[in-house]
């Protein structure tokens, strides 16, 4: 009688999971995302691809022909983001944002750093360099994350990733 209700029910779970994002800059500079249009006409935002973060667990249906969809990141490059922290505030006019890692193995031969900004690379080439500071760097809220690629450009490890908000100074 109401077999029609669970796939309608699916239906609308599936269409408001793909909610468009609209991104907006304020008359006094601030950057803002909502999922409604902030005038009519706008055109959603360009986001980048969502970052996943592997638990390091096999993924469902893994065999030993069909691995993990990544390996534990941090673990297998031993990098982390030493600055900045997680969830730190910035303050200041300069734009600018200082990243820095610490590796407890060597890089591999013939890899680099990535360095990212809400998943769009800062750097041009990998760098060998375990600091980098980003320049250009709007106020609102970004998650950083470092990357270890081979020579060929794939990625063989990232460290967790770090949420950091950028404000205005203070008063």
């Amino acid at each position: 009688m109401r077999s029609w209700l669970f796939p309608l029910l699916l239906l609308t779970a599936a269409m408001s999971a793909h909610a468009d994002v609209y991104r907006w800059v304020d008359a006094e500079g601030h950057v803002h995302y909502g999922d409604k249009a902030p005038t009519p006409g706008a055109k959603p935002a360009e986001l980048p691809p969502l970052q996943f973060i592997s638990s390091g667990l096999p993924a469902a249906g893994a065999t030993a022909k069909t691995p993990a969809a990544a390996v534990p990141v941090a673990e297998s490059v031993a990098l982390n983001i030493v600055s900045p922290t997680p969830d730190q505030t910035l303050r200041g006019t300069d734009r600018r944002l200082a990243v820095a890692v610490a590796m407890q193995k060597p890089l591999p031969e013939g890899a680099g750093l990535v360095y990212l900004l809400d998943g769009n690379p800062r750097t041009s080439k990998p760098v060998q360099d375990l600091s980098f500071t980003m320049t250009d760097i709007d106020r609102g809220t970004h998650l950083v994350a470092v990357a270890v690629v081979d020579g060929r450009g794939r990625e063989l490890g990232r460290a967790a990733p770090v949420l950091v908000h950028i404000k205005p100074p203070g008063l």
